[in-house]
């Protein structure tokens, strides 16, 4: 396709190379091919996914999705300057080993609006990719910004489908003058057994407060030991509390706890909240058949183990951790 669109409200799909220049003030455009041209979003959403554009793509009011595929590693090159204005968002996919979707800007970036990160694991074991610090935390880049010119503007905020981590935002990640967003356990949380020192989010404000995650403090219903999942903010309080507080102080020690830790910390918000409902009784499912719904990617030792607390009765006060030494 040859020629400018002045104006767009409806679905485009180019897989192919469009030359032009194109605005859109509503509806869908992808684009997985190239496409050659000045692109501007007033409205509605773009969707890219391992494409290039070569000129000027800039938002507002609208949406740049690089998540519709519920994949990471998909990477959307602009060659031309990049503006996430007012009102914008900013979509893109995470996975617990450090990888996800990115921009790759070869131009200057501007930045606005919001971003929105969807993690597209079941589970997340930060042993594998630790920092420097040891913090239970993870850092992604997802804005490349090429050469040494620095990023300009701040994102209005950061959110996450994950139940049990904060996300923040830095426009001095990566090389200096990269777009990354950091996940970082709510709890607090340890590396290898090693308590975690506190860290700085990109505000400035401490992002983790030192912790363990095997051992250490016991939880009830209003908090979890440092590190464990807390699912005192997904109770409703109606006969939930009991089941809430069991969790809470339920033992993850060792290899088999260590998976089951894992898994639920993969859980994303309404996840939590329905495997509260689930170990509570109101479905009448033990720990170990809500985590083989809920919770995927732990073994058969896991929920063995889960089981136990499982057992318990539904949603009376006579939920407590089992013995698990």
């Amino acid at each position: 396709w040859t020629g400018n669109v002045t104006s767009n409200t409806g679905t485009v799909s180019n897989s192919g190379t469009w030359t032009g220049n194109f605005n859109s003030s509503n509806g869908t455009v992808t684009n997985t091919g190239n496409w050659n041209g000045v692109l501007t979003f007033t409205g509605g959403r773009f969707v890219s996914t391992g494409a290039t554009s070569s000129g000027a793509l800039s938002f507002t009011n609208s949406t740049f999705d690089l998540s519709s595929n519920n994949t990471v590693g998909d990477v959307a090159t602009v060659n031309g300057n990049l503006t996430l204005g007012s009102d914008s968002t900013l979509k893109v996919d995470v996975d617990h080993f450090g990888q996800s979707d990115k921009v790759q800007v070869n131009g200057q970036v501007r930045v606005d609006g919001k971003i929105e990160v969807n993690s597209v694991s079941s589970q997340m074991a930060f042993e594998s990719v630790t920092n420097s610090q040891g913090n239970e935390s993870i850092s992604y880049v997802i804005i490349e910004n090429d050469g040494a010119d620095a990023v300009t503007g701040d994102f209005d905020s950061v959110t996450s489908d994950l139940a049990f981590f904060d996300a923040s935002v830095s426009t001095t990640g990566g090389n200096g003058n990269d777009v990354s967003v950091t996940l970082t356990n709510k709890s607090g949380g340890l590396i290898g057994g090693q308590a975690a020192p506190e860290t700085v989010a990109s505000s400035g404000a401490p992002a983790s407060a030192s912790g363990g995650a095997q051992g250490g403090a016991q939880g009830d219903a209003s908090g979890s030991a440092s590190g464990n999942p807390n699912f005192a903010p997904f109770s409703n309080g109606q006969n939930q509390d009991a089941g809430v507080s069991a969790l809470n102080n339920y033992d993850y020690s060792g290899d088999d706890g260590q998976k089951l830790r894992n898994s639920l910390l993969g859980l994303s918000n309404d996840g939590a909240r329905e495997f509260v409902s689930q170990v509570n009784g109101d479905t009448h499912a033990g720990i170990g058949q809500a985590a083989g719904a809920t919770a995927s990617g732990f073994g058969g030792a896991g929920l063995s183990r889960a089981g136990s607390l499982g057992s318990q009765s539904d949603s009376s006060s006579s939920y407590a951790p089992s013995d698990t030494s």
